[in-house]
């Protein structure tokens, strides 16, 4: 997806001005975050401060990797929010929800749609990036949720919700190709 960078950079860059004009210093939103998650709920409090901890989304990644690659369509499905939500690829495309049925023909496809990640082989697969990071830089992570804490995290064209402390894919950015070719009709 060759836009991923510049929506990271817009996304981060709104959180830092957010930050400033609000007259935050270091991380006591995310602190103040959990202390509100806590107080909700403070008989687990583990459970509840890895909502912020990009650790609890790295290793779900492993294990989500790890069931694409050994073609495990029980545990995706089973870590996917249905109506699955697909779009376009830039963030304003309308959104399209898929049902459970459609699915492994769908992400199949999607899995084979150029991910647009990689400057040295631009065509380069959703599969072979996937392929190509078993883990994601935790520095990453941990910079952006510092300053814009979310449940919300991003692998290539794949988007991801943290829900009840579990982690579950809930939308895919396809190319214009890829609806074409899954034979879904895109809206206008």
């Amino acid at each position: 997806m060759k836009f991923s960078k510049p929506i990271f950079s817009i996304i981060f860059f709104l959180c830092v001005i957010f930050k400033i004009v609000a007259n935050d210093t270091g991380n006591s939103y995310t602190k103040k975050r959990v202390e509100i998650v806590q107080k909700r709920n403070s008989s687990d409090t583990i459970k509840q401060s890895k909502i912020n901890n990009a650790d609890s989304f790295n290793e779900f990644w492993f294990t989500f990797r790890h069931a694409i690659l050994q073609d495990d369509t029980s545990f995706i499905i089973k870590h996917t929010i249905f109506p699955i939500k697909v779009r376009g690829p830039l963030d304003g495309e309308p959104i399209v929800e898929l049902n459970k049925e459609n699915f492994t023909t769908i992400f199949n496809v999607f899995l084979n749609q150029i991910s647009g990640l990689n400057t040295e082989n631009y065509s380069e697969t959703e599969l072979e990036y996937i392929v190509r990071n078993p883990t994601l830089p935790l520095e990453n992570l941990n910079k952006f949720n510092n300053h814009c804490p979310t449940d919300i995290s991003m692998v290539g064209a794949m988007e991801f919700e943290n829900a009840d402390n579990e982690w579950y894919l809930r939308m895919l950015y396809l190319e214009y190709s890829t609806f074409e070719k899954a034979g879904i009709l895109y809206p206008e």
